[in-house]
């Protein structure tokens, strides 16, 4: 962690990468805890160990300040999902759009609806010896 603490004072672009894999560890991490808790039955004492008994006052703020971090927690795959369709998405859509228009194009201006390649039709013979 100080590592990365030290890469983002530093304003490094390996912060953001390796910031990512630590993350998917941690929640790795937790998702195999909680679902071996959940398959021997200690599911319940686990999330009372976690968030103190229900009804006390430190775990409804406890829960209150979790449920405000869950939007900042969910932050990062947004953003790595805006990232990805501004630069793969996107310009796929455009490419594909300008490759459609130049074949339309190219039929209108050919008054055929076949592709290149295939500008006469092919006569076989069926003769066998």
């Amino acid at each position: 962690m100080a590592y990365l603490r030290h890469l983002f004072l530093a304003r490094e672009a390996a912060v953001v990468v390796l910031a990512t894999v630590h993350n998917l560890h941690f929640y790795l991490g937790l998702l195999r805890r909680l679902r071996w808790a959940i398959i021997t039955g200690r599911f319940p004492e686990i999330r009372r160990a976690a968030l103190g008994e229900p009804g006390c006052g430190k775990a409804r703020r406890s829960a209150k300040v979790q449920q405000g971090n869950a939007l900042f927690q969910l932050l990062p795959f947004i953003i790595i999902f805006v990232i990805f369709y501004l630069l793969l998405f996107l310009p796929m859509r455009r490419r594909q759009k300008k490759h459609q228009e130049m074949l339309s194009k190219l039929t209108k201006a050919t008054g055929s609806s076949r592709r290149a390649g295939s500008s006469a039709p092919c006569s076989r013979s069926t003769t066998t010896s």
